[in-house]
């Protein structure tokens, strides 16, 4: 009976843990501003930061007083980020939650400068979340990004986030979570990328990759190069898009559009100084359009489309490894892999000063066409000719 009535006292006991811990955050939703989108700028007055907050508008509102917008922007400057979270937060009349916090939009200036405060108080929080997505706005403040309304959906850090779930099929840019950048950020090549996006006529745009290292902004890829970018990293790319140029067999210039290309990445190095990398690219794609009324598929047209591709992608990725060592910054990891395979090796190469930018790289590109697409055949021709 005594072992029933512990046993009986344990269970309760663990039930009232479980069901009271962490309690003391415990709040209403009416008394939490749900923060959804944190823009980081240069203040303009001051030598500080500006913080803006984008919070939700929650409600229908009623006949008397509808609801007039779905989202406020809200800002505060001062020396540092959490100086200036403490002013918004004496200003507003609930209690800031960052636990819904889909997109942190850090402007061009403050990425360039460094970004090192941001992260350090990103990482700290314990309600924000390693899965937020990082942005580094070019050509306006960050806070006039989270401000814009987009035609599609209202609330811009939720058309971000949206974005990137959807997993967008232009594959020039990717992106990059809170959690990706900090592990990558703390390999052996000290660079990481985080994706580019500005606002023109009103519409967002997000298509380039902006290349850090040491937390520092040090350059950008831009369009099919930002996509060069993701395959050197990733080794794999898939659902390519792209635009070639070939003469057909009168002479005359095509325009040959390209879609569902696949390319995969092999990546060995030799122990040479300088480093020597050899990269095979192998890949394959479909045949979406000509910019002409006649069939001129051939193979021998084939052909050249397939020769043509190799010699423009041996071009892009060469040109992608000379803006990279221009900028003394080696966001794929090629460092990371000597540094785990060949210790000793790794440290004789003085990677972060100038092993990366005086490493030789060789490319071959390996591009077949594999489907041509389906097109009916509409020619006449008289039955018994």
């Amino acid at each position: 009976m005594i072992r029933r009535i512990c046993l009986l006292t344990i269970v309760c006991l663990s039930f009232s843990v479980l069901t009271v811990s962490c309690g003391y955050d415990a709040r209403e939703l009416d008394h939490r501003s749900m923060i959804a989108g944190i823009a980081i700028d240069r203040a303009v007055e001051e030598d500080g930061l500006t913080v803006s907050f984008q919070l939700p508008v929650l409600g229908l509102g009623t006949e008397v007083s509808p609801r007039q917008k779905d989202f406020e922007v809200i800002s505060s400057s001062d020396k540092t980020i959490m100086e200036a979270i403490t002013n918004i937060e004496t200003s507003t009349p609930r209690a800031l939650f960052f636990g819904h916090l889909k997109v942190v939009a850090i402007s061009e200036d403050v990425a360039k400068d460094n970004l090192s405060e941001v992260l350090d108080v990103l990482e700290r929080h314990p309600q924000v979340g390693n899965q937020v997505y990082l942005l580094i706005i070019e050509d306006t403040s960050a806070k006039e990004f989270l401000s814009v309304k987009t035609p599609l959906i209202s609330l811009p850090s939720l058309y971000v986030d949206t974005f990137f779930k959807a997993r967008q099929k232009t594959t020039r840019t990717t992106d990059t979570q809170l959690f990706e950048y900090l592990r990558d950020s703390h390999s052996a090549s000290d660079s990481g990328y985080i994706p580019l996006a500005r606002i023109k006529e009103g519409i967002v745009h997000i298509q380039d990759l902006a290349i850090l290292k040491n937390h520092r902004m040090v350059g950008v890829l831009r369009g099919d190069y930002a996509g060069c970018g993701r395959l050197l990293r990733e080794h794999v790319l898939k659902e390519k898009r792209y635009t070639i140029r070939v003469k057909d067999v009168g002479g005359q210039e095509v325009a040959v559009n390209l879609a569902k290309i696949d390319l995969k990445l092999g990546m060995t190095y030799k122990k040479t100084k300088p480093v020597e990398f050899d990269l095979d690219i192998e890949g394959s794609g479909f045949i979406r359009g000509l910019n002409v009324t006649h069939d001129i598929v051939t193979k021998k047209f084939i052909n050249e489309i397939e020769k043509s591709i190799n010699k423009k992608f041996e071009e892009e990725f060469l040109s992608v490894i000379k803006q990279t060592q221009k900028m003394n910054a080696e966001p794929f990891l090629f460092g990371q892999y000597i540094f785990a395979n060949d210790h000793k090796f790794f440290k004789s190469l003085n990677w972060n000063e100038v092993g990366w930018k005086k490493a030789k790289v060789n490319i071959t590109v390996k591009f077949r066409v594999e489907n041509t697409g389906t097109k009916n055949y509409y020619d006449k021709k008289q039955i018994g000719e």
